[in-house]
């Protein structure tokens, strides 16, 4: 599902929330399109996953959920 070699932690972030997927840091001049065209999942599951991120002032640093879907019945 990944389209990247760039390394993510699953689990916790560091400020206690949890995440149902991958954790990622924001590297410099990283956008919340660009960051869910290379993780290959829809933009707007992507700000749904992280409901608290400004999208107008996304930093180098932040911690955002990569949501991960699964096809499982």
């Amino acid at each position: 599902m990944c389209k990247t070699d760039v390394p993510f932690d699953v689990g916790n972030w560091s400020n206690g929330i949890t995440c149902d997927g991958e954790m990622y840091v924001v590297k410099e001049g990283d956008t919340l399109y660009r960051i869910s065209r290379q993780f290959g999942v829809n933009l707007a599951s992507l700000m749904a996953a992280n409901p608290y991120v400004n999208v107008y002032n996304l930093q180098e640093g932040d911690e955002i959920c990569i949501p991960i879907f699964s096809n499982f019945y």
